[in-house]
């Protein structure tokens, strides 16, 4: 019997296709990578499945989703927001995080303790209103 390529599904002696976006195919069978993991056209293995910014995870086991305080651009990175900074869960970049109240700078950037004077609020300082 003729079997596809790895990268390929199709029935025993039948056509063969391109394995889709998101799965892989080896022995003419394809199979859907995990929840919240891609994968280019034509994979072949298990391990061509990344998971995608937001989660983290080795390739081709399940993904998990980015934990509060921390960012995770894709694959099996998860990093932490730098200090006296915040970020939602599932955070796909470092610009995701945020000063916490009481700081401010850039997101995604270093954060400074708000002065005497002055409110900080999202990573920005602002001046009392005068008394």
């Amino acid at each position: 019997d003729c079997v596809c390529l790895p990268g390929y599904v199709g029935g025993n002696g039948g056509e063969c296709e391109e394995c889709p976006l998101h799965a892989y195919c080896f022995s003419g069978v394809k199979d859907e990578c995990p929840a919240h993991a891609q994968s280019p056209v034509r994979s072949s293995n298990a391990t061509d499945c990344t998971c995608r910014a937001g989660y983290y995870g080795e390739d081709g086991d399940p993904c998990t989703a980015c934990e509060v305080d921390h960012y995770c651009l894709g694959g099996a990175l998860r990093s932490a927001c730098k200090a006296h900074a915040v970020a939602p869960k599932r955070s796909p970049s470092l610009e995701s995080c945020t000063c916490e109240k009481g700081w401010y700078g850039p997101q995604g950037g270093s954060c400074t303790e708000c002065e005497p004077g002055y409110f900080c609020f999202a990573g920005a300082r602002y001046a009392c209103p005068p008394q």
